[in-house]
């Protein structure tokens, strides 16, 4: 449960941002995003897909959003509102000459359709301007109760070791408003605010490229009326050449809206694009496209100059950048907004374990490992494709094997990833008699980060597969796919038959991990085995009806267990429960030291510790060290036991749950706060959600007990303890069974005066009771 307040800032309502939001809310996370700019942003803008027609004509932008990301939004539950409001590229038309005769116009599809398959069910770009995406994503974040801040600015900003503290000026969004100042701290910043933002230049990223000032582009958005043809929205109109004046004219989604470029040597680009007069004059010649045709108001105008650059890393130690905030390229391509919402959805699951207490902190360091290779392919890639927009001889296909619609992007290299099918299949080659250096060279694969070719065999680290024609045999026989399985919260586990007789000892693995981040799913083929539809531990028993799940992973006797990550991406292809056990350990490091507090299912194994609880596994299990900041030296002087170590606790936690204590300070007897007992609590078992009740005026008071500070303060109070996980507002004075197992209670710490139960087990709260009771 996120508490209430954000401790995650993210600067820039972009889709970048947008998506980062969405990712981090939907793990559990509370998120604050603030955007500068006062209204939305209008126009299609977005980068696009490039097409050279001949060595004289500019490649065109669309506004497009690539079959990958359209796969992402799935998971969002956006990508059918794009695909109702965007439209597959037109056919394009161009125009030979200043007549419009048949003989004089050229018709082609400018993004030939490729049919999908069960793998792949999108395979086609759609356009849609990014305004309308941002739209699209802005109303899925409201029904997460996020809404955009928009005319709050970042101003500056402090990182520490532990925090981020940010001056904002929030603008009045009325004219005449006065603006607003504030101060905040957040755990995490996220910068998101573009090429121009200014959480990369305050933080001290490098930037490092080019800019072309050889190309020059003149784009925006146009209303237009009076075009002569029968269905003008049918086509993309085209005329002129780069050596002198090149228009293109594209109809978008919305009436009458067009989109524009207009680039070549004849241009004089200041002026056109601070001049609408100039403008509409410099259309209407060149495209020539009838006198009956009129340009009206235009919804944006900029002058485009081509910013190649990247920073190295996307992460200080409390501020991260997605986005152009990281990366700036050529249009060409478009591989902007799509790379952009990419990189929050690589980044949106690390940081919400991360931030949630159940992953490690290096698992961020992954994230610059895995995009910042992408980004550099996708930097060069674009390049190369405006260069061959210029070359006078190009030599070779800029989209081969439709590399550009992300699907082959992988993290094959990951530290993250684990594929023992390859490591068995490299173990075996290099078996062979080769010299060293050719031995060296076939095993080590390089870094390919679009991939290519997405027909080869099935990598960790590669896009995960869909699968349709599923039924699900767990849920009333109903029909579904992969892909409406698949969620950004979750890692999917998919058994596979092959697995079968190990499936036991992975349940039992999987019931010591939160429902809340991990699920399993057991696929069959049909009539393969035995109905498991009341197999205890699995989510989901699915039937594969057709063997596409099978086909698209792979699956042979040895490979049957894919782990799936909440960003789609397949995380680990294993034999099975020894790679599942290392892979999950090294993920979930926190979570695998105190599994069992933190299991959603296992209460009952809990409460008895002969079943081995979390009582027993503590006993064994090494000391944890937990990162805190140093206390204040007024601390040190009132209260002893801010001296105690991590160390010094978690031993001292252990032989108290042995029941026997040893000697160390005592714990202050006066001015008892509840901070330091929250302190106590969290170090000794280091991954514990803590739970903290507090009490209501009407119930101290028929105790007779007196309170310094009201209800509602106490409450405040605790709610900004940095130790606290979870505020019970209501808790009873007395604890019963009820109210612990409906909590999933394992340890309790009692305030003076309050007690529990008689009926209560009382060996499950034996811990720190003891310890209380023994240093006071």
């Amino acid at each position: 449960m996120p508490s209430a307040t954000p401790r995650v800032l993210i600067v820039g309502a972009g889709p970048s941002g947008l998506v980062c939001a969405l990712s981090l809310r939907r793990n559990g996370v509370a998120v604050r995003i603030i955007d500068k700019a006062t209204e939305p942003r209008v126009g299609q803008r977005g980068a696009g897909i490039m097409v050279p027609l001949n060595t004289l004509t500019p490649l065109l932008i669309l506004t497009k959003i690539q079959p990958r990301s359209i796969e992402l939004l799935h998971n969002f539950g956006c990508a059918d509102e794009l695909l109702r409001r965007g439209r597959a590229p037109p056919l394009a038309r161009r125009y030979h000459s200043s007549d419009c005769t048949p003989g004089a116009i050229e018709e082609f599809n400018i993004s030939p359709g490729i049919e999908p398959n069960p793998s792949y069910p999108h395979t086609n770009i759609v356009l849609l301007g990014q305004s309308h995406v941002e739209e699209i994503l802005r109303d899925a974040l409201s029904k997460l109760d996020i809404e955009v801040e928009a005319g709050t600015e970042a101003v500056s900003f402090e990182e520490t070791s532990t925090a981020v503290n940010v001056h904002l000026v929030r603008h009045g969004l009325k004219r005449g408003a006065h603006s607003m100042y504030e101060d905040a701290s957040y755990d995490w910043m996220i910068g998101a605010d573009g090429a121009r933002g200014v959480v990369r230049k305050l933080s001290g990223f490098s930037f490092l490229g080019e800019t072309r000032t050889i190309e020059n582009y003149v784009v925006g958005d146009v209303f237009v009326e009076g075009i002569s043809e029968k269905k003008p929205l049918e086509y993309w109109h085209m005329r002129g050449d780069a050596n002198s004046t090149f228009v293109s004219l594209r109809p978008t989604e919305t009436s009458d809206l067009f989109s524009f470029i207009i680039s070549g040597n004849n241009i004089n680009h200041n002026q056109l694009s601070s001049n609408e007069e100039a403008l509409r004059n410099c259309l209407a010649e060149t495209m020539d496209l009838g006198s009956s045709l009129k340009f009206k108001n235009f919804a944006w105008v900029n002058r485009y100059i081509p910013n190649i650059r990247m920073t190295q890393t996307l992460q200080t130690t409390r501020v991260l950048l997605v986005g152009d905030s990281a990366h700036v390229h050529s249009f060409t391509g478009g591989q902007g907004i799509n790379t952009g919402m990419q990189d929050s959805y690589n980044l949106g699951w690390k940081l919400s374990l991360v931030q949630r207490g159940l992953s490690p902190l290096s698992l961020l360091k992954t994230y610059s490992e895995e995009r910042i290779p992408i980004i550099r392919e996708m930097l060069d890639r674009t390049t190369k494709i405006l260069q061959h927009t210029f070359s006078e001889q190009p030599t070779e296909p800029w989209n081969r094997d439709n590399e550009l619609l992300q699907l082959g992007i992988n993290h094959r290299w990951s530290s993250l990833v684990l594929d023992e099918r390859k490591v068995a299949e490299d173990a075996e080659f290099s078996e062979y008699d080769f010299d060293d250096e050719e031995k060296e060279s076939s095993t080590v694969d390089p870094i390919d980060a679009y991939g290519g070719n997405i027909h080869g065999v099935l990598r960790a680290g590669d896009r995960a597969p869909d699968a349709p024609d599923l039924l699900e045999l767990s849920r009333s026989s109903q029909s579904t796919r992969l892909f409406n399985i698949f969620t950004p919260s979750h890692h999917t586990v998919l058994i596979f038959s092959p697995a079968l007789s190990q499936l036991p000892d992975i349940v039992q693995l999987l019931k010591r991990l939160p429902s809340s981040v991990i699920q399993s799913v057991l696929l069959r083929r049909r009539q393969e085995v035995p109905m498991l539809c009341n197999h205890e531990g699995v989510t989901s028993i699915i039937e594969d009806q057709n063997g596409h799940a099978h086909n698209a992973y792979t699956v042979d006797d040895q490979y049957a267990v894919v782990v799936v990550r909440p960003d789609g991406v397949v995380g680990a292809i294993l034999h099975g429960m020894t790679g599942l056990e290392a892979l999950v350990t090294t993920l979930l490091t926190p979570i695998m030291d105190a599994a069992s507090v933190l299991s959603d299912d296992d209460y009952d194994v809990i409460s008895n510790p002969g079943l081995g609880s979390s009582t027993t596994d503590f006993g064994s299990s090494p000391a944890q060290i937990v990162h805190e900041p140093p206390p204040s030296q007024l601390a040190c002087d009132t209260f002893d036991s801010v001296t105690w170590s991590a160390h010094d606790i978690q031993a001292y936690v252990r032989k108290a749950l042995g029941n026997t204590f040893p000697t160390l300070p005592s714990i202050e007897t006066t001015k008892r706060v509840h901070a330091l007992r929250l302190r106590q609590a969290k170090l000794s078992l280091p991954s514990v959600y803590l739970i903290v009740g507090v009490h209501s005026d009407e119930q101290l008071q028929s105790h007779g007990c007196i309170t310094a500070f009201p209800y509602i303060e106490r409450c405040e109070i605790v709610r900004h303890c940095r130790w606290v996980d979870e505020i019970i507002i209501d808790a009873p004075y007395v604890l019963n069974q009820e109210f612990i197992e409906k909590h999933k209670i394992d340890f309790v710490s009692f305030e003076e005066g309050t007690s529990v139960d008689p009926s209560c087990d009382k060996a499950r709260l034996k811990g720190y009771d003891a310890m209380k009771d023994s240093s006071t």
